[in-house]
């Protein structure tokens, strides 16, 4: 079941109480499907509501994609100099270099904010908008001599491509790469294959349809059961 909290984008914008409260309304929701595992996917999320979710939820198991994506880059970059492109909320907390430097007080951390790429991909504007913004946000990076760079939001991995092309040659790690890799068990093909996957919506459904189709379903060839969050599970 992957849960994508639609009616409250962007999450970059919002107040650190409001996404602790997003966050416990919907794990309420998960364990009462009996689900028991949890992978925190936005990093937005991730990095302002963690601690929470594990005072209020202990028994849930809860997978963060900060220390996998942090591990990822230190293990990848050559010259010690590692990007973070992510949410202004993301980068205010200062999670991904915090993690950066517990292992590694030698690596030279640039940060870049990027609040306009949640709203273009949400709302499936055309590939120069988007190349636009993109080239706009690579810029820091692409003069700043690092060799790799943290896609720090669920989004970005959607215009990798896009990314890629203003940062030649410069390794892109999201958290997608870095939880597949640690966990693989969880994301065998076989395994995907025979699950059934719901995909529940707290926004509209029908323009969530276009962006499925655009940027999993094409992708991915999976078969998707979509669903509207119930109301109790909404902000007060």
């Amino acid at each position: 079941m992957y849960i994508a909290d639609t009616a409250y984008l962007p999450y970059g914008e919002k107040t650190a109480e409001f996404l602790i409260q997003r966050a416990e309304k919907i794990t309420h929701y998960l364990k009462d499907y009996g689900i028991t595992t949890i992978v925190i996917a936005c990093h937005t999320s991730a990095a302002t509501s963690l601690n929470a979710l594990k005072k209020k939820f202990p028994e849930i198991t809860f997978i963060d994609p900060l220390p996998m994506t942090t591990d990822d880059a230190l293990a990848t970059t050559k010259n010690g100099r590692i990007g973070i492109m992510a949410t202004e909320r993301s980068i205010s907390t200062g999670m991904h270099k915090k993690l950066l430097h517990n292992q590694n007080l030698n690596v030279e951390v640039i940060e870049q904010p990027c609040p306009l790429f949640v709203p273009l991909i949400e709302n499936n504007k055309s590939s120069q908008e988007v190349d636009a913004v993109v080239r706009l946000y690579s810029e820091k990076m692409r003069i700043s001599d690092i060799d790799t760079v943290i896609l720090g939001c669920t989004h970005y991995p959607f215009i990798e491509q896009q990314i890629q092309k203003y940062l030649p040659g410069i390794t892109l790690i999201s958290g997608a790469s870095a939880i597949k890799k640690q966990i693989p068990h969880a994301f065998d093909n076989k395994n995907i294959e025979s699950q059934k996957i719901r995909f529940v919506v707290s926004g509209d459904i029908e323009k969530i349809n276009p962006l499925l189709e655009k940027y999993v379903l094409k992708k991915n060839g999976l078969s998707l059961s979509i669903a509207q969050l119930e109301k109790p599970y909404y902000a007060e």
